[in-house]
């Protein structure tokens, strides 16, 4: 079906479209550069060593065998992912393994890892005993509406 909305004219007529294609020209546009390495604190980026700041491989995992070797053996095992919410279409073992290790090292009950806590992802429950939140930066609107909901503590590395 045909539509007569041109969806991509807004970008191509962009105020800024010019300076867009200056950068392109002088190639110092500087996004989607080509990687020819793992994703790992150094990189190789189009023929050069680089030190790559946009990552979220903190520690520097993804290149650790024993981390490649566990990845390997899980898709083996489960395929791509649950491709959906854990609520629906079910939990591994691994995420209840891994739960559990987290409330052994917390010196807690319980645990959830989910990557989603609103209306759409999984439900944080209250059951009448405190419900404590761990996240590893700045959390977005969803999860402190989800401490609000749960009376939640907010403790933020």
């Amino acid at each position: 079906m045909q539509t007569s909305t041109d969806v991509f004219a807004k970008v191509r007529d962009h105020e800024r479209s010019e300076l867009l294609a200056a950068a392109r020209e002088a190639d110092i546009l500087p996004y989607f550069h080509l990687l020819d390495s793992p994703a790992m604190p150094v990189v190789e980026m189009e023929g050069a060593e680089r030190i790559m700041l946009g990552s979220n491989n903190y520690l520097g995992l993804t290149g650790d065998e024993r981390v490649m070797k566990g990845a390997e053996d899980a898709l083996h095992r489960y395929g791509t992912g649950l491709t959906g919410s854990r609520l629906l279409n079910g939990t591994t073992p691994l995420h209840l393994e891994l739960e559990r290790e987290l409330a052994e090292w917390m010196d807690t009950d319980d645990a959830i890892v989910t990557m989603r806590i609103d209306g759409n992802g999984q439900p944080l429950h209250r059951d009448d005993r405190q419900i404590d939140i761990l996240a590893d930066r700045p959390a977005q609107k969803p999860l402190h509406t989800g401490q609000d909901l749960v009376q939640a503590e907010d403790d933020r590395l």
